[in-house]
């Protein structure tokens, strides 16, 4: 036939497959860029967070015990806080007893009161974690 082009048809059926493809293409971009990269973002936002509070807990926790050993340096208590030795004075025949404690000279904490630097300890975690509340419901509020 005068005229026609062979090519044409066959390119028809090509451009068409191209368009197809190229569909294809664009709704899978389009699919990964609305669904798969908030969920990544958000995944990676959530691993900070629970990495960050995993750091928190064990920072907290090593600064609460310093603090009850250092109550228990500065101020006596903790184990054999209450044991001591006698020693004569001089000719007149009194006896004075000498903490051989390892924690302090004076052992303002030890007996009865032997709980309080742990009670510190427990209060200082406390404020932590009261802090830490306090920032995620004020960061809520925004």
């Amino acid at each position: 036939m005068p005229g026609t082009n062979p090519d044409k048809s066959s390119r028809g059926r090509a451009g068409a497959k191209d368009g197809v493809t190229e569909l294809f293409q664009m709704a899978l971009a389009y699919a990964k860029q609305e669904t798969l990269d908030p969920v990544l973002a958000q995944l990676k936002a959530v691993a900070r967070g629970v990495a960050g509070a995993f750091l928190l807990a064990i920072g907290t926790v090593l600064l609460a015990v310093g603090f009850v050993r250092a109550l228990q340096s500065e101020l006596g208590g903790g184990p054999g806080a209450a044991v001591g030795t006698l020693a004569r004075t001089g000719a007149g025949g009194g006896y004075v007893v000498f903490r051989n404690s390892p924690y302090g000279a004076g052992g303002h904490l030890s007996g009865d009161w032997s709980w309080v630097p742990y009670m510190g300890g427990a209060l200082l975690c406390v404020a932590v974690a009261g802090f830490c509340a306090a920032r995620i419901v004020r960061s809520s509020r925004r």
